[in-house]
């Protein structure tokens, strides 16, 4: 009996041993996944740590660029500005500019059209100082001419929808208003869910119009030949249901208003302007194509129209010969 009491003992030691190396075993085990969650927690903190600062980083570089966008805005909006107020004086220099709305030439009606023939031309000469008088005779080369030259009043209509094709106005929605029986059956296609007045009566339109024009958007609405006008061209001019666009038409001449120019210096019809080597705009941006016509630094001769009035004004005068030949 003894014996088998023995064996029990033994058999209960064993278990116990058994029992013991497990929760050792299970103890180290623990104590090593211990460590690999005190690492992971360290390298999470280190990234955590790296994120914060790069956080830090970039809220301080937009601020920054915040920063710098509002001192770029404050710069545009002068340049802007700037320019502006230098087309606007050049437009304000040409005679056309302030003539009166119906002091134009015979046929400038709404319903004239660019067939009507034997059209008074009423281009006057208003930038002529620098005339030297040349002797030497001299002959533009022009194409035969599809426009008669002179003005024309263009409708708002016809200008709204050229506007509308190339994408630069488009119709503006709006609430439909209430009126009279007479009044609503007027509609604005600049504003089609209002009633009350047509597109010609439309002052909102004719206002984005003249700010197009102001701006220098549309000068040569229908081609490199004819440029579009208004009456009232200065903003402190507030535009009326009777204001007025003239579609001027220029001699369509085969030379570009560069060369025409350079020719007149050389023969002497015009005498060159000494102008700086350098031309800075208020904020120090180079514009490098000024218009040697009158010393302007904030467009080229190209687009200059004082300088493509008063080549017509020569040729009215019979100063200069064109002579036409037809197209290619």
């Amino acid at each position: 009996m003894e014996k088998g009491k023995n064996v029990e003992v033994e058999t209960i030691e064993e278990n116990l041993r058994m029992k013991l190396c497990r929760f050792k075993q299970e103890i180290r085990e623990m104590g090593e996944r211990r460590i690999k969650v005190e690492l992971a927690i360290a390298v999470a903190q280190a990234k955590s740590a790296t994120l914060d600062a790069e956080l830090a980083a970039k809220m301080a570089r937009y601020a920054i660029m915040s920063k710098d966008t509002i001192v770029m805005r404050k710069e545009h909006n002068v340049f802007n500005n700037d320019i502006t107020m230098r087309l606007q004086k050049i437009c304000g220099k040409c005679s056309f500019f302030n003539q009166e709305a119906n002091s134009g030439p015979e046929d400038t009606h709404l319903g004239a059209t660019e067939e009507d023939a034997d059209e008074d031309i009423i281009y006057m000469p208003h930038f002529l100082g620098r005339l030297k008088g040349g002797d030497k005779k001299i002959t533009l080369p022009a194409y035969e001419q599809t426009n008669s030259v002179g003005v024309r009043v263009v409708s708002c209509a016809l200008i709204y929808e050229h506007l509308k094709a190339l994408r630069m106005l488009k119709p503006l929605e709006g609430t439909t208003f209430g009126f009279g029986y007479e009044s609503s059956q007027k509609t604005c296609a600049y504003h089609p869910n209002q009633r009350g007045y047509t597109t010609e009566e439309c002052v909102e339109l004719k206002a984005a119009i003249r700010n197009l024009i102001n701006v220098g958007e549309i000068p040569y609405m229908w081609g490199e030949n004819t440029i579009l006008t208004c009456d009232q061209p200065e903003p402190s001019m507030p535009v009326t249901k009777h204001t007025l666009f003239y579609c001027h038409y220029f001699t369509p001449f085969k030379k570009t208003l560069l060369e025409i120019y350079n020719q007149f210096v050389r023969k002497g019809v015009l005498a060159s302007i000494r102008k700086d080597d350098e031309a800075i705009d208020p904020i120090g941006i180079e514009i490098w194509k000024p218009c040697p016509y009158h010393d302007a630094i904030d467009h080229n001769i190209g687009r200059c129209l004082r300088f493509r009035y008063d080549v017509e004004s020569l040729v009215n005068m019979g100063n200069i010969q064109v002579e036409f030949t037809p197209r290619d």
